[in-house]
């Protein structure tokens, strides 16, 4: 009942309704009162520096690492109540971003990193894009509808209707290591949608490997593959091993489907927000375990160097 002219009968009530009286921040037209959540995101953790070492053999094998893997099953980000927050309907998406940064927790990003997210059931849907307002960016929505402040990876990220957050992580076939992505466990990259998968690995190229990456020698773009993950090879109830035998043998590194023209959302890959997509450098080899010599049955050795006439007799 935010229309203070609108008389009561405007409001459609019937004998024996109920209405219910909170107190607090009175209603106004053309402002909805929002449910302001913020995503934690788990930084990424160092790679392990142990190996497996094999008991009979002194060659150490690499241990399959998700590079910070979680043991929970449970894939619902983390998110943290931070407050309810006015907005009017007209406000740009500026204007909200400000509000939001005045906000009362060490972990609210400045505007320049912050992302809003529409929240349903716990997880992150869709995002607010630049250049609509409130109201646009979430229409027919009544109050208490619930947000999210999500922490972009780099300064001054602009966001349209074409665009898609993806999910991009480092595949090790010599470590056998799924690295998190920049920005922590769950950190989304936007891309416009209709990249051409062969661009997009030339994007990998530059953003991901080069100074001041995890790969400081740049990889050229012919030499990066690309491939989508599927959702439960990368989940975080997936134990090392389990993540390590997906992307050694039912990811799709050859992209056999793909064409020329082939775009992050069109066939086969058809991405949507969220979706993984993980790359490594073509020149590396996967990790294979020594082989060692088969022991030899001692009583089989010994009657294979027997004397022939002894055996005659």
């Amino acid at each position: 009942m935010k229309d203070m002219e609108r008389k009561i009968r405007g409001y459609y009530f019937q004998s024996g309704d109920s209405i219910y009286v909170e107190l607090g921040r009175p209603s106004i037209k053309g402002q909805r009162i929002w449910k302001v959540f913020l995503k934690i995101d788990a930084p990424t953790p160092a790679p392990a520096a142990t190996a497996a070492t094999d008991s009979k053999s002194a060659t150490a094998a690499p241990a399959a690492s998700a590079s910070g893997g979680a043991a929970a099953a449970d894939t619902k980000p983390s998110l943290q109540f931070l407050a309810d927050v006015p907005m009017q309907d007209e406000w740009s998406l500026e204007q909200v971003k400000s509000a939001l940064a005045k906000l009362p927790n060490a972990g609210v990003p400045a505007v320049g990193r912050m992302r809003i997210r529409d929240v349903l059931s716990g997880r992150l849907t869709g995002f607010w894009v630049d250049g609509k307002t409130v109201v646009q960016n979430s229409p027919g929505v009544l109050d208490y509808k619930e947000i999210a402040i999500q922490t972009t990876a780099s300064e001054g990220e602009v966001l349209t209707p074409n665009h898609i957050l993806l999910v991009v992580r480092r595949w090790d076939p010599a470590t056998l290591t799924l690295h998190q992505p920049i920005g922590g466990e769950g950190s989304e990259i936007a891309v416009l949608g209709s990249t051409l998968v062969e661009a997009f690995k030339l994007w990998v190229s530059t953003t991901y490997t080069g100074p001041k990456t995890d790969v400081p020698v740049p990889v050229p773009g012919d030499e990066i593959r690309v491939a989508k993950a599927r959702p439960y090879h990368v989940r975080n109830d997936q134990t090392s091993a389990q993540i390590a035998e997906h992307m050694t043998k039912s990811t799709d590194w050859f992209g056999l489907d793909i064409t020329a023209d082939s775009t992050l959302v069109s066939a086969p890959w058809k991405c949507v927000n969220g979706d993984t997509i993980v790359w490594k450098d073509n020149r590396i080899k996967l990790y294979k375990p020594p082989v060692t010599a088969k022991p030899t049955d001692s009583k089989s050795t010994a009657a294979a160097n027997r004397p022939a006439h002894l055996e005659q007799g």
